[in-house]
C-alpha cells in the first residue's frame, strides 16, 4: 500500500498503485531529468501532476503525514535513497548479499538508486517520534550501508515523499515476511521505551554532573561540554595532574591516570551508593508511570495512548524485559521488579478501566473515585486552513452538496438547525469537552444517504461509530463494548420492529441516553463499572407506514430531534452519489475541512438553548404531524375530540367548560366508543393523556388527594353544536335524541 501526492504542494494523498505499476500519462520534462534546480521547482509546481509516493500511512489515511497533527499509523515498506549514481552491476552485487533483499530498485529522475524493502503488512507506528526511530534502526536491519552515500535526512523524516522515476526492476525478493516484521518491531519497542544498558548506564549525565559539582567543589574542574567521550583531568584522583586523562563513558569515567586504583569507575564509586539508589527508585518511576492496577488486572499504555490489560507474568515480563529492572535482591532484600509491582499496586490503583467518551485516556476522577480512562478514539482533526466556504467553489463540495440537497421539505431550517447541532456534537468530541445533546432521527427514502451521513460522516467526525441495536433492540446485557464510541446508530427499521423491545421500550431507552450520562457497564469476566457517556444516538428510518411508527411523538420531544430526508424516488437516483469506495474516500479527503467549517460556523440566536442543550429541540412539523397521526395516542385524541365535540353540542346546555379526573374521562370515553376503548387499559389510557403534550386544548390542574385534573373550554370545541342549531332552524333532525352525555 503506497499513498502519494501529483506534486510537493499538496496535503491531500490518495492511495496509490505500487509505484513500479504507475503509468507516466505526461512525459517529464527533459530539462528537469537534466538539471536539479528545474527539477525542484518541477517537484513544488502546483500544475505538476506526477505520482510522489510513501508508504508511510497516517492516522488520517487520505492527508500528509506530519509531527503536528497528522503522525504515522504505520508503514508499508523502507525506501532506502541513494545520493548517488551506482553502476547496476554493483546494485545487484550488494543485493545478492543482503540477508533481507529488496523486493524492487528504483532509479530517480536524477539517475540516483533507491532500494524498496516492502512489508508482508503494515508496521504499526503511532507516534512521529518512534518512526523516526523505527527508521533509524531499519538501517542496521536491513543492511542499507552496504552502498554508498545514503540519504540519512530521508530516515528522520517520515513525512518524505519521493518522486516516481519511472524506471523499475523487480529482485525476485518476496516482501519481508510479518513473523519477521514483528521480531523487529519487539527489538524496537523494547529499545524506543527503554534504552537497553545497565541501570548505571541509564542515569543522565546532567544528573551526574549536578551530583559531582556538589560532591567535588572546586577539584571538578571539567574543560568542555560534560557528555560521552568528552575528555578532562581524572579529578577524582589526588595525585593526578594530567588535563585529559579521563574520558566520559555511560556508566562511568574511563582513566589513564598513572596513580589509578582502576582503569574504570562507575557513578557509585565516584559518587556513592545512595547516588545510585536514589536512582534506582527514580527508575522505578519511570517504569511504572502510567500503569495502573484495578486490583484484577494491570494497564498498560499502547503506542496509540489508549491502554490494554496485562497479567502478574505480562507485567514481570514487561518490567524485566523492556525496562530493564533487576530481579535480584538489593540490600533490603527487596528486587527494582519487585519494588515496581509494589509501588503500582499501593500508589496506582484505580477503581476501574473504564470508557470515558470525549475525555483524554489517563487517569479520570468521577463521583469520587479515580478511573483509568481507556477512551482513545480521537475526533478527525480540522484542516489548518481557516474562512471555509460552503458549497462546490469550497473545500467540501461533496459534503456542502448532500446537506444541501438531503433535507425537504423547510431546507433551510433542517439544515440550519442539523449544522447548529452537528457543531456542538463535534466541538464536544474535538475539544474534548463533553456536554449533553439531543438524539437524532432522520426519515428518507432508500438510498437517500440518510446512513451515510449518520455512520460516514458524523459518526466519523467524532471518532466512529457502532451500531447499537444489540443494545437498545434487543436489551443485551453486556454492554461496555458499546461505551467505546461515541456515535451510536441505529438504522435497519426492520431490526427495531422485529428486536425482542418493543417501539415504546425503543424509545425509553433513546430518552434514558438523552436525559442522562451515568451508566454502569458490563463486561464478560470483568467487575462492572460506573461510566460516564456523552454521545449521541442517531435513529434513521423509511418513509413507509410501519416506518413511521418508529419516529414516536409521544415521547419527550425536547430529548429528540427529527429531520425530514428526501422521498422522492427520481430525485434520489438522480443525486450523482459515486460508487460506494469512491464516495467514503471523498468524506474521508473532506472531512477535515467540514470539521474546519462547524467549528467557524455561528449558531442562529433562534436556535440557541441557554438552558440545557445548547441548541434547541427541533422537529420538521410535518413529519411531527405524520408522526403524530400513527402514534398510539392519536387514537385516544380523535375519541376525545369527538367526544368533547358532542358534550358541548347541545344547544341547551350553558355549560362553557367540563372538568374531569382521568378516571371520570375514561369511563365516558369508554361509553362514548365502547368497541375502541375496549382495547385500552386504563393505565395506558393516563400514559396517552400525558403523551398529547398540549395537543388537545386543555388546562391540567391538581385535585382531591393529588389526583390530575383535566379542564376543556367549550369554545374550542363547537363545530358540532353550531351544526347542530343551523339543522335546529331549519327543522331537520331529532333534536329530542339523548346526547352522548346522558350515556
Amino acid at each position: 500500500m503506497f499513498y502519494s501526492l501529483p506534486n510537493l504542494t499538496g496535503h491531500d494523498t490518495v492511495e496509490c498503485p505500487a509505484p513500479w505499476d504507475y503509468r507516466f500519462t505526461v512525459a517529464v520534462p527533459a530539462q528537469v531529468r537534466a538539471d536539479k534546480e528545474a527539477r525542484q521547482y518541477w517537484y513544488m509546481a502546483s500544475e505538476t501532476n506526477h505520482q510522489f509516493y510513501s508508504p508511510f500511512e497516517g492516522i488520517n489515511k487520505l492527508s500528509r503525514v506530519n509531527k503536528e497533527s497528522n503522525p504515522p499509523h504505520g508503514t508499508w515498506a523502507i525506501v532506502g535513497d541513494y545520493d548517488t549514481k551506482i553502476p547496476e552491476s554493483t546494485v545487484l552485487e550488494a543485493i545478492a548479499g543482503m540477508k533481507i533483499k529488496p523486493t524492487h530498485y528504483e532509479i530517480s529522475l536524477s539517475g540516483y538508486l533507491r532500494l524498496i524493502f516492502l512489508f508482508e503488512s503494515m508496521a504499526l507506528l503511532g507516534t512521529y517520534e518512534y518512526a523516526v526511530f523505527f527508521q533509524q534502526e531499519s538501517k542496521k536491519w536491513l543492511d542499507l550501508d552496504v552502498l554508498p552515500q545514503l540519504d540519512e535526512g530521508a530516515f528522520t523524516s517520515p513525512s518524505r515523499f519521493y518522486c516516481n522515476g519511472g524506471i523499475w526492476k523487480a529482485t525476485g525478493a518476496k516482501p519481508i515476511p510479518t513473523a519477521k516484521l514483528q521480531a523487529f518491531q519487539i527489538k524496537c519497542g523494547g529499545k524506543f521505551n527503554f534504552k537497553p544498558a545497565s541501570q548505571l548506564r541509564d542515569i543522565p549525565l546532567d544528573n551526574v554532573l549536578t551530583a559531582l559539582k556538589e560532591k567535588y567543589g572546586a577539584a571538578f574542574d571539567w574543560p568542555d561540554s560534560f557528555e560521552l567521550n568528552s575528555q578532562g583531568p581524572s579529578f577524582w584522583i589526588p595525585d593526578s595532574r594530567s588535563p585529559k586523562s579521563a574520558i566520559v563513558k555511560e556508566g562511568g569515567m574511563f582513566t589513564f591516570a598513572a596513580h589509578a586504583e582502576k582503569p574504570f569507575y562507575t557513578w557509585g564509586d565516584l559518587l556513592g551508593k545512595e547516588f545510585v539508589t536514589d536512582f534506582m527508585d527514580g527508575a522505578v518511576s519511570k517504569a511504572t508511570h502510567n500503569i495502573w492496577w484495578d486490583t484484577k488486572t494491570f494497564w498498560r499504555p499502547d503506542t496509540r495512548a489508549a491502554y490494554y490489560p496485562d497479567n502478574d507474568r505480562g507485567m514481570e515480563l514487561h518490567l524485566k524485559t523492556n525496562c530493564r529492572l533487576s530481579t535480584k535482591p538489593g540490600d533490603d532484600g527487596s528486587s527494582a521488579l519487585e519494588k515496581a509491582l509494589t509501588h503500582t499496586r499501593e500508589n496506582q490503583r484505580v477503581e476501574s478501566a473504564a470508557f470515558f467518551s470525549f475525555q483524554p485516556p489517563g487517569p479520570y476522577e468521577y463521583d469520587g473515585l479515580l478511573y483509568l480512562n481507556r477512551y482513545y478514539r480521537k475526533a478527525i482533526q480540522p484542516c489548518a486552513e481557516t474562512g471555509m466556504v460552503w458549497g462546490t467553489k469550497g473545500k467540501l463540495p461533496f459534503i456542502s452538496r448532500l446537506l444541501g440537497w438531503e433535507f425537504v421539505p423547510n431546507t433551510a431550517d433542517q439544515l440550519s438547525h442539523f449544522l447548529s447541532y452537528s457543531k456542538l456534537y463535534y466541538e464536544s468530541a474535538y475539544m474534548m469537552k463533553p456536554c449533553a445533546g439531543q438524539n437524532a432521527g432522520f426519515q428518507g427514502g432508500q438510498g437517500c444517504g440518510k446512513t451515510l451521513i449518520s455512520r460516514f460522516i458524523m459518526g466519523a467526525l467524532v471518532g466512529g461509530y457502532i451500531d447499537a441495536s444489540p443494545l437498545i433492540v434487543e436489551g443485551g446485557s453486556f454492554n461496555a463494548t458499546f461505551f467505546e464510541y461515541g456515535h451510536w446508530s441505529l438504522d435497519d427499521d426492520s431490526a427495531l420492529i422485529g428486536g425482542k423491545r418493543s417501539i415504546d421500550s425503543v424509545y425509553a431507552e433513546l430518552k434514558k441516553y438523552a436525559a442522562n450520562t451515568s451508566f454502569t457497564a458490563n463486561q464478560k469476566f470483568q467487575k462492572p463499572y460506573k461510566t460516564d457517556w456523552n454521545g449521541r444516538i442517531w435513529l434513521t428510518v423509511n418513509t413507509d407506514a410501519r416506518s413511521r411508527h418508529l419516529i414516536n411523538s409521544d415521547t419527550d420531544l425536547d430529548k429528540m430531534n427529527f429531520y425530514a430526508c428526501r422521498t422522492n424516488e427520481a430525485e434520489i437516483k438522480a443525486f450523482p452519489f459515486p460508487d460506494r469506495k469512491d464516495t467514503l474516500r471523498i468524506i474521508m479527503s473532506e472531512l477535515p475541512y467540514y470539521a474546519r467549517y462547524l467549528l467557524e460556523y455561528k449558531i442562529p440566536d433562534r436556535w440557541i438553548d441557554r438552558k440545557r442543550w445548547g441548541v434547541v429541540s427541533y422537529q420538521e412539523p410535518g413529519m411531527l404531524d405524520l408522526a403524530r397521526q400513527a402514534s398510539p395516542t392519536s387514537l385516544v385524541k380523535e375519541i376525545l375530540i369527538d367526544y368533547l365535540n358532542y358534550h358541548f353540542s347541545d344547544v341547551d346546555s350553558d355549560s362553557t367548560s367540563a372538568t374531569f379526573a382521568v378516571s371520570q374521562l375514561y369511563s365516558r370515553l369508554t361509553n362514548h366508543s365502547p368497541e375502541i376503548m375496549r382495547g385500552i387499559r386504563a393505565d395506558a389510557f393516563s400514559r396517552h393523556m400525558d403523551s398529547m403534550d398540549k395537543q388537545v386544548p386543555s388546562l391540567v390542574s391538581t385535585g382531591p388527594g393529588n389526583t390530575k385534573i383535566w379542564t376543556f373550554n367549550q369554545t374550542d370545541f363547537v363545530s358540532l353544536k353550531e351544526t347542530k342549531e343551523t339543522l335546529k332552524a331549519l327543522g331537520v333532525g331529532d333534536f329530542n335524541a339523548p346526547t352522548h352525555d346522558s350515556h
